[in-house]
């Protein structure tokens, strides 16, 4: 990247008046232009993955409120009870899952001890 004083420079090499008058403008090296190429790449590469990011957030968000519309709509009391009923749900698939993996885990030491 060009120092301020190199743009500064670059742009009263043609005024006679000026300091710098017959300078020629600083030109980087192939090495300092890729290296700034790198740099942009990068930069480009995380402002895309937090804007993938934040664009997924946002339909999550979208779609979870669209699921609790129908929710939303019940009286108090069965939504309590079905709000109740979907916590015990995901938690037990939360322990099917733990499960499992203990399961597969001893599968794979007898597998080795075998």
């Amino acid at each position: 990247m060009a120092s301020t004083n190199d743009k500064k420079r670059a742009g009263t090499v043609n005024n006679p008046e000026s300091e710098y008058a017959g300078e020629t403008p600083h030109v980087g090296t192939e090495q300092e232009r890729q290296a700034g190429q790198a740099s942009n790449t990068r930069n480009e590469r995380e402002e895309l993955q937090q804007a993938a990011q934040s664009f997924i957030n946002s339909l999550f968000q979208t779609g979870t409120e669209l699921v609790k519309i129908p929710i939303k709509m019940l009286p108090q009391e069965s939504r309590g009870h079905f709000l109740a009923a979907g916590r015990e749900l995901s938690q037990g698939f939360s322990k099917l899952a733990g499960r499992l993996a203990d399961e597969l885990d001893k599968m794979a030491k007898d597998e080795r001890a075998d």
